[in-house]
């Protein structure tokens, strides 16, 4: 399902709240797109916040969790990608010889 949020379309969300919703920041992307980074609040009143980049964290963790021996990529994506993701997703298994 993909959700429009003050124009901007987009399959997944990172919403990070700085002490309520008023101050959240909603970091939008698709799923050809890379994750977007982020800062996390730790404390009021702190200046040097961490930025976290889940892209750069993810292959290792799939790796190092085995992932691939889990993952069944012969299935469809659930939910399912809308028509143009899902012919880029199948390209790029096919390319891998996933498919």
């Amino acid at each position: 399902m993909r959700i429009i949020s003050n124009g901007i379309h987009s399959d997944y969300r990172i919403l990070v709240a700085r002490g309520g919703r008023s101050r959240a920041m909603l970091y939008p992307f698709g799923v050809r797109q890379p994750i977007p980074q982020f800062t996390v609040p730790l404390r009021r009143g702190d200046q040097n916040e961490p930025t976290v980049d889940i892209g750069e964290l993810l292959p290792g963790i799939y790796d190092r969790e085995g992932y691939d021996l889990m993952l069944n990529s012969a299935n469809d994506a659930a939910p399912p990608l809308l028509d143009a993701d899902a012919k880029w997703a199948e390209e790029l298994l096919r390319v891998h010889n996933l498919r």
